[in-house]
C-alpha cells in the first residue's frame, strides 16, 4: 500500500498542531454545580486547600503603593494565627518632621537664643497608627502616644477606620484571603477566605489555558446590617478565579463578575445582540487581581509567596459609553444586570497595578504555634470606642490641642515674639546711645 505524500504532510500538520499549538488555547472546559463536581474540580479544590494550609505566620514585610509619590514604602511586623492578627510598625517620623529637623538647626546666636527660650516641642502634624489588632472578630487600634496618653487604646466600632498611611497591603492576601475589605481601610471585614468560599453553594467552572489550570466559583453572601449599610445592599455576589501553574502553585486570583458564567450565553447574547463574540470569558469585569511571585513551599505542601502585586480594575463611569448605558437604566429600559453586561461588553475597562507586598525571608516562621497573648489587645487604663469617624476626629483634635498646650511652659513665648522683643531692645539701646552722644541725655 502506497501512502500519498499529501497524506503524510496532513498527518504531520495534525500532529504538530496537537502538540505545539494546542497548549496556547483553551482546550478543556467543564461546568458543574455544587452537588455534582467533576473529578478535575474536586482535584483543584483539594490542591488549593493544601496550598493554603497555613495556620500561623510571623514575618516582616514592606508595603509599596505603586505610582504614589505622596506615601513612601513602609515596613511592618506581622503575626497571624487562626483568624487573629497583629500588624505593627515602630515609631514613625513623617517626612515633614524629618525636613523640619534638618532645617531647624540654629544658624546664628539670635536663632539659638530664640530656640532655647521658646522651648518649642516638635510634634506630629497628624497621627500615626502604631498597632492594629484583629482579635476574635473585633478590630482595635493603638496609637503611638504623641497625641494620646500612653495608657490609652482606641477601639473603632465603625466598619471603616482612618489610616494616615493610606490603605496598605494586607499580608492575608498571600494566605488565602480576598475581597474588597483587604484593599480598603476596612478593619472589621467581612473577610473572605478561599478555603471556606470553595465550600459554599454555587456553580463551578474549570478550564485549562496555556500552562495554567483555572477554577472559577461563584456564590452569594448575605451581609450584616453594618456591612449592608457600607455596601448599599444586603447581599454580595462573589466570583473568584484561582489560577494554578504547571508546578501546582497558586499564582493568581481574579475577582470580578463573569456574566456569561452567571447567567448563561443565551441570556447575554439576547442583551447584546449581534456583533459580539460571547463566551465564558466575555463579557466580564475584573475588579481585583492578586498575582503571586517567589513562592516558597513547606513540608506540608503549603505555599507562601514572598512577593505579591495587587491590581485594581477601573469601572468606566466617566466615559460617554457608560453615561449612555446608564441613561437607559435610569429611564427604566434595562435592569441593573443588563446595564452591567452592556458596560462590560461595550466600554473599555482598565486594570492597573496599585500595591506591592514584599515579605522579608529573614525571621520568617510558618505553621509554628504562637502564644495567644500576643494577639490580645492590652488591657489599659483608658479605653474609648468610636462609632463614627466624626467622633474619632473630634476626639483626636481635642487631644492634640491639650497635648500642645501641656508641652508649653508658662514662660513659653513664640519664636516671632522673641525676635520682636530682642529687636525692640536692640533699637532702644541704639536710641539711648544716640541721645547720650548728641544731646548729653543720660537715662542712668
Amino acid at each position: 500500500m502506497i501512502i500519498k505524500k499529501t497524506n503524510i504532510i496532513n498527518v504531520l500538520l495534525i500532529f504538530i498542531s496537537s502538540v505545539l499549538i494546542k497548549p496556547f488555547y483553551t482546550y478543556s472546559e467543564e461546568f458543574c454545580d455544587y452537588q455534582n463536581k467533576t473529578p478535575n474540580v474536586v482535584k483543584m479544590i483539594e490542591l488549593i486547600k493544601v496550598r493554603l494550609n497555613i495556620s500561623s505566620l510571623k514575618c516582616r514585610y514592606t508595603s509599596i503603593l505603586i505610582n504614589n509619590d505622596q506615601i513612601p514604602p513602609a515596613t511592618f511586623d506581622f503575626i497571624y494565627q487562626g483568624e487573629n492578627y497583629v500588624r505593627s510598625r515602630e515609631k514613625i517620623y513623617p517626612e515633614e518632621l524629618q525636613r523640619n529637623a534638618e532645617t531647624n538647626t540654629p544658624r546664628n546666636l539670635l536663632e539659638l537664643l530664640s530656640k532655647r527660650l521658646s522651648k518649642e516641642k516638635e510634634t506630629e502634624s497628624g497621627f500615626e497608627i502604631d498597632y492594629h489588632y484583629y482579635y476574635n472578630g473585633e478590630f482595635y487600634i493603638r496609637y503611638y502616644p504623641l497625641d494620646f496618653d500612653e495608657n490609652e487604646i482606641i477601639r473603632i466600632g465603625a466598619t471603616r477606620y482612618s489610616d494616615p498611611s493610606g490603605p496598605r497591603c494586607d499580608p492575608r492576601w498571600v494566605l488565602g484571603y480576598f475581597g474588597l475589605n483587604l484593599g480598603t481601610n476596612n478593619g472589621t471585614g467581612p473577610f473572605r477566605k478561599i478555603q471556606e468560599f470553595l465550600d459554599t453553594p454555587g456553580p463551578f467552572f474549570y478550564y485549562e489555558q496555556d500552562k495554567y489550570k483555572v477554577l472559577w466559583h461563584t456564590t452569594t453572601y448575605y451581609l450584616d446590617k453594618v456591612s449592608a449599610k457600607v455596601n448599599g445592599t444586603d447581599k454580595e455576589e462573589v466570583d473568584l478565579e484561582i489560577w494554578v501553574d504547571e508546578n501546582g502553585f497558586i499564582v493568581k486570583l481574579q475577582e470580578g463578575a463573569f456574566w456569561t458564567r452567571r447567567h448563561g450565553q443565551d441570556y447575554v447574547k439576547k442583551i447584546l445582540g449581534e456583533g459580539y463574540s460571547v463566551n465564558y470569558d466575555f463579557p466580564s469585569y475584573i475588579w481585583r487581581i492578586f498575582e503571586f511571585h517567589d513562592i516558597k513551599e513547606f513540608d506540608n505542601g503549603a505555599q507562601l509567596p514572598l512577593r505579591g502585586v495587587f491590581y485594581r480594575g477601573a469601572y468606566p463611569i466617566n466615559t460617554s459609553c457608560f453615561k449612555t448605558i446608564k441613561q437607559e437604566y435610569d429611564e427604566g429600559k434595562i435592569n441593573k444586570v443588563e446595564m452591567n453586561i452592556k458596560v462590560c461588553a461595550m466600554c473599555e475597562n482598565i486594570t492597573k497595578p496599585i500595591k506591592e507586598l514584599i515579605i522579608h525571608p529573614e525571621g520568617l516562621t510558618v505553621n509554628v504555634p504562637l502564644p495567644e497573648n500576643l494577639f490580645i489587645p492590652p488591657k489599659l487604663s483608658l479605653e474609648r470606642r468610636f462609632e463614627t469617624e466624626e467622633e474619632f476626629f473630634a476626639y483626636h483634635q481635642k487631644q492634640k490641642e491639650i497635648k500642645s498646650i501641656s508641652n508649653k511652659s508658662f514662660l513659653y513665648i513664640p519664636k516671632k515674639g522673641i525676635i520682636f522683643i530682642i529687636s525692640c531692645l536692640f533699637l532702644a539701646l541704639i536710641l539711648m546711645y544716640s541721645f547720650y552722644r548728641y544731646f548729653g541725655w543720660s537715662f542712668f
